[in-house]
């Protein structure tokens, strides 16, 4: 199979869609020259443009980007589907001189399985990023995605910080110091289609993002395209409103955390107490905020922090009710997380810290 039908000496340097990608870089994700970055191929097309885009500029003069190239090998598509796709990248990524690693993970089984699978190929992209010492990791996503991750989140009820949908970078993971860069937010999946046309570059096909039994996949293919036919700027709009979101966020965050040296009395790594009296003093968005920071703090899962739950906990907290009323959530391994409410004191607790 030929993988690439067409040497980076064939794109424009002016090409549209570079320039988009090249602006993100420059002025949305923070990204230095010379900086070893590691790029998330999939071997779809969005990936892949990423890759022929990356590759031409990661060589311009004024970056000097040191480029490896990485892939994730799960067990959601058949074994020969999956190392097709593996071997297709590696391939690719062979045609540029550019250093390949992969890493199997397996798929979880259960509820939101596309939240533990997407926690599963950080973890992996991150031990990759650790072995190369790239201190960037680059994924595709678009503006489509973003429509997507806010569409998805507001039907499952999501807070502000939900609606902020994916962010241009971000750490990888709680604690690291690798980036996640996202510079193709400011493009779409057609833009990105066309510019591998324009290439004449294949790609692989992944034809389980057309199970619409995942909730994402029956957005794209059952609301996007509506919402595309009535406004075709939908996406775009997507990426403006979550940004715009995300910076009331910052605002809210701020007031969360100047409140936050009142009320925090103590703060261990399995528990942490609160002043219910100084907390109910406390603008309802912050105080929200701030106990889903606190949950976060004990690694409480996100998807189980959405607006009707910590709604529910803002309002005990905040009653005039004495008594003694509990929460209960689970930590990303499973393990129990208590938040006891008093007359006085709110109290976040992780099942290590239980007597």
């Amino acid at each position: 199979m030929i993988l690439c039908m067409a040497g980076s000496e064939r794109i424009s340097p002016k090409d549209t869609f570079i320039r988009q990608v090249e602006a993100g870089l420059r002025h949305r994700c923070g990204v230095t020259p010379g900086d070893t970055v590691l790029l998330a191929v999939s071997g779809g097309c969005d990936s892949v443009a990423l890759l022929r885009a990356m590759q031409v500029i990661g060589s311009r003069q004024g970056w000097g980007l040191s480029l490896r190239v990485a892939h994730v090998l799960h067990d959601i598509r058949s074994e020969e589907a999956a190392r097709a796709d593996a071997t297709f990248v590696e391939q690719l990524a062979a045609s540029f001189d550019l250093p390949f690693q992969c890493q199997p993970v397996s798929m979880p089984e259960g509820e939101n399985v596309e939240a533990a699978a997407r926690q599963r190929r950080y973890s992996a992209l991150h031990q990759m990023a650790l072995d190369v010492g790239a201190s960037v990791v680059v994924t595709a996503h678009h503006a489509d995605d973003q429509l997507e991750t806010v569409l998805m989140r507001l039907m499952r009820g999501c807070s502000i910080k939900g609606l902020s949908g994916m962010a241009w970078r971000r750490r990888l993971l709680r604690g690291s110091d690798i980036r996640l860069i996202r510079p193709m937010l400011g493009t779409t999946r057609t833009d990105a289609a066309d510019f591998l046309k324009r290439l004449e570059q294949p790609w692989q096909e992944d034809h389980t993002n057309q199970d619409t039994d995942y909730m994402r996949a029956a957005i794209r293919h059952r609301l996007v395209p509506a919402m595309r036919e009535l406004s075709p700027a939908s996406p775009v709009h997507a990426v403006r409103l979550a940004d715009h979101v995300r910076e009331v966020s910052k605002l809210i965050a701020q007031t969360a955390q100047e409140h936050g040296k009142h009320v925090i009395l103590s703060a261990t790594e399995n528990k942490i107490l609160l002043d219910r009296q100084q907390a109910r003093q406390m603008p309802v968005a912050a105080l929200s905020w701030l106990l889903r920071d606190q949950l976060m703090a004990l690694n409480a899962r996100t998807d189980r922090l959405g607006s009707r739950v910590m709604q529910r906990l803002v309002r005990v907290v905040c009653d005039s009710a004495g008594g003694h009323r509990t929460f209960g959530f689970k930590d990303t391994a499973g393990k129990p997380i208590t938040v006891s409410v008093t007359r006085d004191q709110v109290r976040v607790e992780r099942e290590e810290a239980l007597d």
